[in-house]
């Protein structure tokens, strides 16, 4: 039985991941939509043996001679477990005039299967493509009450002899949030949702089920609705919208007007489109 390489893998994804670092975009064909994402027993042997960083050099996305854009990174936005194999980021790209945007890199090499079960490249592979599904089927909603999608790409990684990720581009969305409901109340067995006047409790999730029902109508079920990928946007009018004086979002959301997007469509459901 042939002996694991040493595992060349950089312990800290900030070697590469930082602001001010500039990738170049390579437009790319959408990946070949893969089975599920778990390891046969084959990828899983060669996860061992060779190591991710090798199966990934081996495995590079085919890029054409010249990139299309080039964007640098200004903000990370996401951490711990959530992102699987997403590191998101806001940037700059080199558009005329240069535009904010968001880059969802898809980097297997940093994802740690606690359970030794899933196979990093396809679950790379298989989240790009089902995001870039998900956004075509819900083209209509786009720029409303989900993202523009700019397309994807794929970057090479100089400083990891030119390992290769696949990088989508969206709009960036000015707004706040869902999480800040979730952060710790006055006392110990409370969060702020807790203190949200009837009027608003209302408001949110009257929203949140008519926004994922919409999606349902065109095929997607979005399977993944923690408050991180609601955000809402600034409202048109001033405050109050509530006469709660401890509702902590008399002044951020309009009642009668929840501006509210939908982010992150790694992990949906597709579904035959209800006529």
């Amino acid at each position: 039985m042939s002996e694991p390489l040493p595992d060349r893998t950089p312990e800290d994804p900030k070697v590469i991941y930082f602001p001010g670092a500039s990738y170049p975009l390579y437009t790319v064909q959408i990946p070949d939509f893969p089975e599920g994402d778990e390891c046969d027993e084959q990828s899983l042997q060669r996860q061992r043996t060779d190591g991710v960083y090798a199966l990934c050099l081996a495995d590079r996305i085919h890029l054409p001679p010249s990139p299309s854009l080039t964007i640098t990174l200004s903000q990370h936005l996401c951490g711990r477990i959530r992102e699987h194999v997403t590191r998101i980021w806001t940037a700059t790209s080199s558009s005329t005039p240069p535009s904010t945007v968001i880059a969802k890199f898809y980097d297997p090499l940093y994802f740690r299967d606690t359970y030794d079960n899933i196979d990093p490249l396809r679950l790379a592979a298989w989240s790009a493509a089902s995001e870039v599904r998900a956004y075509e089927k819900l083209q209509s909603l786009q720029g409303n009450c989900i993202p523009r999608c700019f397309g994807l790409y794929a970057t090479a990684l100089p400083e990891q002899e030119g390992r290769t990720v696949y990088v989508l581009l969206l709009e960036h969305v000015t707004g706040k949030d869902l999480r800040y409901l979730c952060e710790k109340g006055d006392d110990m067995d409370e969060i702020v949702a807790d203190y949200l006047c009837e009027k608003h409790r209302d408001a949110i999730f009257s929203t949140v089920f008519w926004l994922a029902m919409d999606f349902i109508q065109l095929g997607v079920s979005q399977s993944d609705l923690a408050p991180r990928n609601t955000i809402i946007r600034p409202p048109v009018r001033r405050g109050p919208f509530c006469s709660t004086e401890r509702c902590p979002a008399r002044h951020e959301i309009d009642t009668e007007d929840v501006q509210a997007v939908m982010v992150d469509f790694e992990r949906v459901v597709f579904y035959d489109t209800i006529k």
